[in-house]
């Protein structure tokens, strides 16, 4: 249930994910005493979508190296989208992706420029298996969109990364390559 222990090794926590996938938490225990705490805990009537996160590059739970907050994906807002929490008192700060769209993959989390660059689809009407790349800030939840045309998306970043190679095609459409700005 993977497994974390905290940096001062008081606590670990660990994802439980109940039978027929109604309940999901991440829990912490303290070790001095064995005292519990749920910092996430997700109830539906339907279902909580955890399986299947190794073939998206995603994880429902993704603690920052700061060990105060964590990348929480969840569809309890009716798309998967990415959450961040505070890891001390468990209440969500932010919404990190938009309403409809769907995070397909998280790419990396840069914690000193504290960015969340990840994969979606859903965007702007187009048809909703086109893949998107974009980033987030985790500060003030400002999203930028590395990828704009009518397609589905891989880029390719410079040495620096300050520019990427854009290809997008559909069934329709011959691959298009773009040279694009990551800023």
């Amino acid at each position: 249930p993977r497994v974390r222990f905290s940096k001062d090794g008081a606590t670990f926590s660990y994802e439980q994910t109940d039978r027929g996938h109604g309940r999901f938490r991440l829990i912490e225990v303290k070790i001095a005493d064995g005292s519990v705490r749920n910092i996430i805990d997700e109830k539906t009537d339907t279902f909580i979508w955890t399986a299947h996160t190794e073939n998206q590059q995603l994880q429902p739970v993704q603690w920052l190296e700061n060990g105060t907050e964590i990348i929480y994906v969840t569809e309890k807002y009716g798309w998967r989208q990415a959450i961040l929490v505070d890891a001390i008192s468990g209440e969500e700060k932010r919404r990190l992706t938009p309403e409809g769209i769907v995070l397909r993959g998280i790419d990396s989390i840069d914690e000193p420029s504290r960015k969340l660059w990840f994969q979606a689809s859903g965007r702007d009407g187009q048809d909703p298996y086109l893949i998107h790349y974009g980033y987030v800030s985790l500060d003030d939840g400002k999203l930028v969109w590395l990828t704009e045309g009518n397609g589905n998306h891989s880029i390719q970043f410079s040495p620096s990364k300050q520019y990427i190679i854009d290809t997008y095609s559909r069934v329709d459409l011959a691959p298009v390559n773009e040279l694009r700005r990551v800023s």
